[in-house]
């Protein structure tokens, strides 16, 4: 399980932000203390997590040499059952998080795109590697995701397919392979056995961020459902940074963490 995107401190948990804009679906996650994991075929990009995988496969034969060449071909010459057992790639779920802060390249535009254009929050979540491991979450890993062309051909023309470890790669390889132009994005995701709702406990979230327009109303609301439901103590606003024409920061609320 790849780690490399948790925080500087003893390997403890995994830092995430979620980019949200304020409305009825941002309260139930609040109030309920739990973040949706959306199937494939909804995700905002058509061809996330719709990779042609046959296709994928014959393209990477056509780069493969030798006995990586040779077991491609042996699986693409077999009845369709491999491939239609592969299927259940399409069953699951996917939350997706940007390790996006404020001095991150992608803030500004994480902002604009995804919490209403400043008008909403940024929420940042701590999730312990035992909730991660624990099988009643249902969580299969946890990925960073991959900006490359033809990621999922290139990776099968250089990886042996063989065995219950190769499944498990491509599965997790298919799930994060991603246009290169989404890479501002800079995102991590959950992978979830089914869709649905993922519980989070009470405690998960550490801070909620209000953009630079949030209304004061809504950030009393966010707020007092944030501190009562999910027990977050740390609330602050972007403002911006006088070291750059461009530059944002994050100052604290002192108000809001009384």
């Amino acid at each position: 399980m790849s780690e490399t995107f948790k925080s500087g401190k003893p390997a403890f948990d995994y830092r995430l932000f979620k980019y949200c804009a304020i409305n009825k679906h941002l309260i139930d996650s609040l109030v309920n203390k739990r973040l949706w994991c959306a199937e494939p075929h909804t995700l905002n990009d058509p061809l996330d997590c719709q990779v042609d995988l046959r296709a994928s496969w014959e393209r990477a034969c056509s780069l493969a040499s030798g006995e990586q060449k040779e077991t491609l071909q042996l699986i693409l010459d077999t009845p369709q059952e491999f491939f239609k057992n592969m299927e259940h790639l399409k069953k699951v779920g996917i939350c997706s998080f940007s390790r996006g802060f404020d001095h991150h390249p992608s803030a500004s535009v994480q902002w604009s795109h995804y919490a209403d254009e400043h008008g909403g929050v940024r929420l940042l979540y701590h999730f312990p590697k035992s909730f991660i491991e624990d099988k009643q979450t249902m969580i299969y890993d946890v990925k960073e995701v991959i900006y490359e062309d033809n990621v999922l051909t290139n990776w099968l023309a250089s990886t042996k397919a063989a065995g219950p470890d190769f499944i498990n790669a491509l599965a997790a390889r298919y799930f994060t392979a991603k246009n290169p132009a989404w890479k501002y994005e800079d995102e991590v995701r959950i992978i979830r056995r089914e869709p649905g709702f993922l519980d989070i406990p009470k405690g998960f979230l550490k801070e909620v961020c209000f953009g630079m327009l949030t209304p004061k109303a809504d950030i009393e609301l966010v707020a007092r459902l944030a501190r009562t439901h999910c027990g977050c103590k740390k609330f602050s606003k972007i403002e911006r940074d006088g070291k750059s024409d461009f530059g944002i920061r994050a100052v604290k609320c002192e108000i809001l963490e009384l």
